[in-house]
């Protein structure tokens, strides 16, 4: 039960921002500075959320600690891709982007899911430069 209402939760205090966002007329990020600094909120959020889960014992602490690890190779990607970015290397901040955008993205799925019903945690991103 516990574990519902913490997901309700979220997904309320979710729903409320983004709703909050549009009444306000606030937009979707377009340019890729601001899709950068969007996925950066995800990522704080991904975090969030595992902490949650394992304050709740909804996750197994080996959980939370490969959880970290696939937090932390998103976020070395999102630095690598706002180096790119400053660098002026567009195509390599876009790529970058894109896989920390694509395993936050599962990585939200899976810990959004009932515990019984998760499969294996997304693998961290390869260790590339920046």
């Amino acid at each position: 039960m516990r574990q519902h209402s913490s997901r309700l939760a979220l997904i309320l205090v979710a729903a409320a921002a983004i709703m909050g966002c549009q009444a306000l007329g606030y937009e979707k990020p377009k340019t890729l500075e601001q899709r950068i600094g969007y996925a950066d909120a995800t990522l704080t959020g991904v975090n969030n959320a595992a902490t949650q889960q394992l304050e709740a014992h909804t996750i197994s602490s080996t959980d939370a600690e490969a959880v970290a690890k696939v937090t932390t190779s998103a976020d070395k990607a999102l630095r690598g891709a706002e180096a790119a970015l400053a660098a002026g290397d567009t195509a390599t901040a876009e790529g970058k982007l894109a896989a920390a955008v694509a395993v936050l993205t599962q990585l939200d799925a899976w810990l959004a899911k009932p515990a019984d019903q998760r499969a294996e945690l997304p693998a961290p991103l390869p260790e590339s430069s920046p």
